[in-house]
């Protein structure tokens, strides 16, 4: 009987890693998640995308939401977001991007008043199933076809974790055939779900003992092991097996007061940790230790670049990301963390709003007006090509949507499709 189990826990496990193994990074994947496949920001399949603006974007539909922060996912023609009622619950939407109608909507209780009240997170689908977290944590996997309930669980309730001083705004990964969050409470600090049952796969230890901040796990391929990186409260990492849910590694020489941005991979086994509050950046680089393990190195440590909110972006060879802590300009950095140019010495200033880098162009939200500024991703200068006035109010602090030549971007009264062709 022993032996039975441990076989077909052996059959389980290499099952996992099959399914992880299975994640890609090709081009044209759908933006399925928050910041993309990839969940980097950056829209690798753009091309012939207009250099001047904003006669180069024209609106395709603009639909009536409710107050929110968190962005959208799109899947072929449906472009899918949650929305909150204040103070009261949760709404899921699924919406035609062609024409902005909506296929369908799930709504639920969750029932507590918060500060910057408004939906946190961006949903998931692999085109079968649409999966969020909630507000207040519920975790939903919706039918895609017509949005009915296939399984729940629970953020905080099912870890034994603390509701965050802002509420839950962390965005589920898909990754494979799992579904991976990460809770930071007492019984566990990342977890993986089978996506189609919602039956846990695997949990890594919190052995630091943090608890949840604002950030969402990423995909990192370590030498070509997949794994997960994790950030909790002030910024403290972890990254884990992708198949296993085993802790790797740990970094905790970072500190910022709440960390929000999630980390941002770049090539040659490096993680980039940014946030406000005066915490700066740090560089880390993770490899092989000479115990068969993984060490971590910091490569080094500045305020060069503090991005309160929204991640920092890579591309073609550096950093990019808007700098909350130094007059708020967005801020290109090259990979020894010195700035090359600050958009703030041009007079352009994006608070706290949210980047998304395709074909070669940074669209950059300005989280005080939701004015969107598009400037060539480039290390020549900051090179403005215009503006899009669609959006407006305040902390429009959103991710934006890229597909097909399209935007989706929101502020807390309008979600706006923008065609860029």
């Amino acid at each position: 009987m022993g032996l039975l189990k441990r076989a077909a826990r052996v059959v389980i496990a290499l099952a996992v890693v099959l399914l992880v193994t299975g994640f890609q990074e090709a081009k044209g994947e759908p933006w399925n998640q928050f910041l993309g496949p990839r969940r980097d920001g950056v829209a690798r399949e753009a091309e012939g995308l207009p250099r001047q603006y904003p006669e180069g974007a024209q609106v395709r539909w603009q639909q009536e939401m409710g107050r929110g922060f968190g962005g959208a996912a799109i899947w072929e023609d449906s472009v899918l977001v949650v929305d909150r009622v204040r103070g009261e619950s949760d709404i899921i939407r699924r919406l035609r991007l062609s024409d902005g109608s909506e296929v369908w909507r799930h709504e639920y209780e969750a029932r507590r008043r918060v500060a910057h009240p408004g939906s946190r997170s961006t949903p998931a689908t692999d085109g079968q199933l649409v999966y969020t977290v909630g507000t207040l944590g519920h975790i939903k996997a919706l039918r895609f076809e017509d949005g009915e309930v296939v399984w729940r669980r629970h953020l905080l309730e099912d870890w034994d974790a603390n509701l965050p001083q802002w509420a839950v705004s962390q965005s589920p990964l898909l990754m494979g055939n799992l579904l991976i969050v990460a809770p930071w409470g007492s019984e566990a600090a990342v977890v993986a779900y089978d996506k189609q049952t919602g039956e846990v796969a695997w949990t890594t230890p919190n052995r630091a003992g943090r608890d949840l901040d604002y950030q969402s796990p990423v995909p990192m391929n370590v030498d070509g092991r997949w794994t997960v990186v994790a950030s909790g409260r002030h910024g403290y990492t972890i990254g884990v097996d992708a198949a296993t849910g085993r802790e790797l590694w740990s970094y905790d020489g970072y500190n910022s007061s709440w960390h929000i941005p999630s980390p941002t991979v770049l090539p040659g086994n490096r993680v980039l940790i940014t946030g406000g509050y005066r915490a700066g950046s740090a560089l880390l680089q993770v490899g092989r230790s000479g115990q068969g393990g993984y060490a971590v190195r910091e490569l080094w440590q500045n305020r060069n670049l503090g991005s309160q909110m929204a991640q920092a972006l890579y591309w073609d060879g550096h950093i990019y990301g808007n700098s909350t802590d130094t007059r708020g300009g967005l801020r290109c950095l090259n990979l020894d963390g010195e700035v090359v140019w600050d958009s703030a010495d041009d007079g352009r200033t994006f608070e706290r709003g949210f980047l998304l880098i395709a074909d070669g162009l940074a669209f950059s939200i300005n989280g005080r007006d939701g004015q969107i500024v598009v400037a060539r991703a480039t290390p020549d200068g900051f090179q403005d090509l215009g503006t899009i006035d669609v959006l407006g109010g305040n902390e429009v602090w959103a991710a934006i949507a890229y597909s097909d030549g399209v935007l989706v971007v929101r502020d807390h009264s309008q979600l706006v499709c923008l065609d860029l062709r």
